[in-house]
């Protein structure tokens, strides 16, 4: 196995483009041997069999919640990218995740959050910033 780029959310809106964004970036730069691990919650989706069809991508079903360091071990997971979902459970399943992802020696880690309930000063996970 070679070493992996799991991409979480990988048909999602911006983790869609990033699937398709990453093999051609990996052209030009000394990790051409990467694998692309592509993360759906259906592999049946019109978006996971799209993405099935690029070159160097493997389309794997699988909630990212129940991802532990043995899996991130297991397949060889050096770099990662999370855009993970904005739900009231956001917070803790992320931070395991990194936990996990820390545990199993992920050299590097790319998020992107938009829980915009969260992010405005009148919330409640402000406060203590205000």
């Amino acid at each position: 196995m070679a070493p992996t780029i799991l991409i979480v959310g990988a048909t999602g809106n911006t983790g869609r483009s990033v699937v398709e964004t990453v093999p051609k970036l990996l052209q030009n730069t000394k990790l051409p041997s990467y694998r692309i691990l592509a993360l759906t919650r259906s592999k049946d989706s019109a978006s996971a069999k799209k993405l099935a069809q690029i070159s160097g991508v493997e389309v794997i079903e699988k909630n990212w919640t129940e991802i532990d360091d043995q899996w991130l071990r297991e397949h060889e997971v050096e770099r990662l990218f999370i855009a993970s979902h904005n739900g009231v459970s956001h917070f803790a399943e992320e931070s395991q995740f990194h936990y996990f992802a820390l545990q199993a020696g992920v050299k590097y880690a790319v998020r992107i959050s938009t829980t915009a309930y969260s992010v405005k000063p009148v919330s409640a996970a402000c406060e203590c910033c205000a």
